[in-house]
């Protein structure tokens, strides 16, 4: 297993490797085509896959996360949907959130997903990560709105009945009042 304490990640060669992999897919999202064009891809995604196997998932995330703020690339949100589909996991889907909901959000419905994937990595985890809760709650705020005012304190509670002193929370449920 390779941790981030090892590597310099700006200069690991497999990361830049997994980048040109990511880079060779067109950026542009279309909601209808994600499961076709992950199989287009599907050759390029088991060589990357290799390679996320054998990082730190931490050193994963800070990779896929810088090359999306630089590339922009939609590539890089299908890459971790594709991993979603062999191995459903909480930090998967809040990965994926991110990618949608900070370096992508200009795409097209890209709250939209992030929402699912943030409900989703939550449901996983029985609401019990607070962050994960958090995320949630964040969507409630953003210009599409996802999330409904009786949702978000719903889960603005749930957040304090596992950590009674977080102040977003507190303060979410402060400034509806």
């Amino acid at each position: 297993m390779i941790r981030k304490r090892d590597i310099d990640v700006r200069a690991y060669p497999q990361g830049i490797n997994m980048l040109e992999l990511l880079a060779k897919f067109p950026a542009k999202y279309d909601d209808g085509m994600m499961q076709r064009k992950a199989e287009k891809i599907k050759g390029y995604f088991e060589e990357a896959k290799a390679w996320y196997e054998q990082l730190d998932f931490h050193v994963f995330k800070d990779i896929l996360l810088e090359a999306t703020f630089d590339n922009l690339h939609e590539s890089n949100y299908l890459f971790v949907y594709y991993l979603l589909k062999h191995n459903e996991k909480p930090n998967l889907h809040d990965l994926a959130y991110l990618l949608m909901s900070q370096p992508l959000c200009h795409t097209e419905r890209a709250y939209f997903i992030a929402y699912n994937h943030a409900k989703r990595a939550a449901a996983l985890t029985d609401y019990a990560d607070t962050a994960l809760l958090e995320n949630i709650i964040f969507l409630h705020g953003v210009p599409d709105q996802m999330v409904s005012d009786a949702e978000a304190e719903k889960v603005a509670r749930k957040f304090l009945a596992i950590d009674s002193r977080n102040e977003i929370a507190k303060q979410w449920l402060k400034e509806r009042k």
